[in-house]
């Protein structure tokens, strides 16, 4: 550092880049010694500021503030993606209500009891999605639903050998559709 008493500014020896790792650090609420332990990892030996610098930084940086409003807009982000996956969601899943409505007045069950017991399982999980704050939907719901849907289809004459075969790839495609959306949320 240049010292204040040549009549020039001090000048700081760490790159900004060594300081938005540490305030990085800081967004994981870790504090000025853990964030000096953490940025030789990140940078290598010669850089390691001391605990002190990395507190001057915090305060001068207003660290803390800037970590809140970083968190609020993340929260924002967050809730906006999980709105557009429900939303998703919740579309698809009314497609397969209707579907299955259309689809059950040709459809010859065990009983009458068994359709609308499916229709009310998913009747509730629509439900559900559609307030996320209150009750999200478990995997399990899911699950339990699928598959008293294909229960339910499998016992038409025309649909339930071909859903029988063809099972494994409709439940590995919806697996994959539920956890591309749960990624997507995260």
């Amino acid at each position: 550092m240049v010292g204040a008493g040549d009549g020039m500014a001090p000048v700081s020896r760490y790159s900004h880049q060594v300081k938005e790792a540490a305030f990085s650090l800081c967004c994981q609420n870790l504090s000025a010694a853990k964030i000096a332990r953490r940025i030789p990892e990140i940078f290598g030996d010669d850089v390691r500021p001391d605990p002190l610098t990395v507190k001057c930084w915090i305060q001068k940086g207003d660290w803390l503030a800037r970590r809140k409003r970083v968190h609020r807009k993340t929260e924002v982000l967050a809730e906006q993606q999980l709105a557009r996956t429900t939303a998703k969601l919740l579309a698809g899943l009314s497609y397969l209500r209707e579907k299955i409505l259309s689809v059950s007045t040709s459809l010859e069950f065990k009983s009458a009891e068994g359709v609308v017991r499916s229709l009310a399982t998913l009747q509730r999980v629509i439900e559900g999605l559609a307030l996320p704050k209150e009750g999200a939907i478990g995997k399990e719901q899911l699950e339990a639903v699928v598959g008293t849907i294909f229960q339910v289809l499998q016992q038409d004459k025309v649909l339930g050998p071909v859903l029988a075969k063809r099972q494994a790839d409709i439940l590995a495609r919806i697996e994959a559709q539920l956890s591309k959306g749960l990624a997507e949320e995260k």
